[in-house]
């Protein structure tokens, strides 16, 4: 099974000498990202989420979660809840169980080798190489892929839609994934052969770019750990393939005279929400615990929708995908509807 890391695999080697899904422990991977925690929101709608489950979030100091005085905690990471402390929080059917604070990028393995965890969708379409993209058709197809790699998918939590979009440079010219097969020879002239496209992602670029006819033998992906967008703008990739929250970034990054420098091609490649995913045999051992994990949240999603319905909804700015001629003319128009 491959690891994210030599550091996690010895993490794993530890822990395997000491607790295992056969004497009844069990393992929820929660990521550390504000994605999921909410915290860079006004409302923490990802914490207000994790509340209603009773446990506490790992380790977690933050004030959008509250910590729970309970737990044994072991190095930074992880905290270990036993059975006795457990039968008070209302679950069942477990001996011990390790909440680990992970990466998301990094949960999604995670999970395929055992227990619970909650990524991104498309952190989990990229780790676990899913060759699946947008559509409702498309998610039933996913959760089957899922299944396929040993996971299951019991709830999309769905708060904070993300678009995973490719951005090139306005002056390109590049609106959709038409006009980027048109002038893939240009780039790929200057470039030895290939489109340099700059993400954080290992796999998704790959398959979001083959699914618009444009084969991998073509591109050459540049991994970036962090803001893509520079690459782009100082022209050391094409363009970048990159998660989308609002689109500030992107309307954002002007010149002097405040025209664009990037703009993102459309459609958008995939629509990510969090997940939950539990792990086949993990389900089958640990039923009665995930059955009520699985309530909870689910209670817990449906009750902070009802509270804040905003953070379910799309809030990635359509300006995204228009060229500065576009905007300059709707803005024009409404001066003009003012007069």
């Amino acid at each position: 099974m491959k690891y994210n890391s030599i550091e996690e695999e010895e993490e794993d080697n530890r822990f395997a000498i000491i607790y295992s899904q056969e004497k009844g422990d069990l393992r929820i991977y929660l990521p550390d990202g504000d994605l999921y925690k909410g915290k860079r929101d006004p409302v923490p709608v990802g914490g207000f989420i994790w509340n209603y489950t009773g446990l506490p979030y790992s380790t977690n100091k933050d004030d959008s979660i509250p910590t729970i005085e309970i737990g044994n905690k072991i190095g930074r990471d992880v905290l270990e809840l036993k059975k006795e402390e457990l039968k008070k929080l209302g679950y069942r059917g477990v001996e011990r169980l390790l909440l680990v604070t992970r990466r998301p990028h990094n949960i999604p393995l995670s999970v395929q080798r055992e227990g619970i965890g909650i990524s991104g969708k498309d952190f989990i379409a990229d780790r676990l190489k899913a060759p699946i993209l947008n559509g409702a058709r498309e998610e039933e197809n996913f959760k089957k892929y899922l299944e396929s790699n040993k996971i299951l998918q019991p709830l999309d939590l769905g708060y904070k839609k993300a678009k995973i979009v490719f951005v090139f440079p306005e002056r390109y010219g590049i609106g959709t994934f038409d006009d980027l097969k048109e002038n893939l020879d240009k780039f790929t002239k200057r470039n030895g052969g290939k489109l340099r496209i700059a993400s954080e992602f290992d796999e998704l670029p790959y398959y979001a770019l083959e699914k618009f006819g444009i084969s991998r033998k073509f591109v050459y992906l540049e991994k970036t750990p962090g803001k893509t967008e520079p690459y782009a703008i100082l022209q050391e990739v094409d363009g970048f393939c990159d998660i989308v929250e609002t689109g500030s970034s992107i309307i954002n990054a002007v010149d002097e005279n405040g025209k664009r420098l990037i703009r993102a091609i459309y459609p958008p490649v995939m629509i990510s929400t969090p997940r939950l995913l539990v792990n086949k045999e993990t389900y089958s051992i640990f039923k009665e615990f995930c059955d009520e994990l699985i309530e909870r949240l689910t209670e817990g999603t449906k009750k902070v929708k009802r509270e804040y319905p905003i953070y379910w909804e799309d809030r990635v700015d359509p300006r995204i995908f228009e060229t500065d001629k576009i905007q300059n003319e709707k803005n024009r128009n409404r001066t003009f509807a003012h007069l």
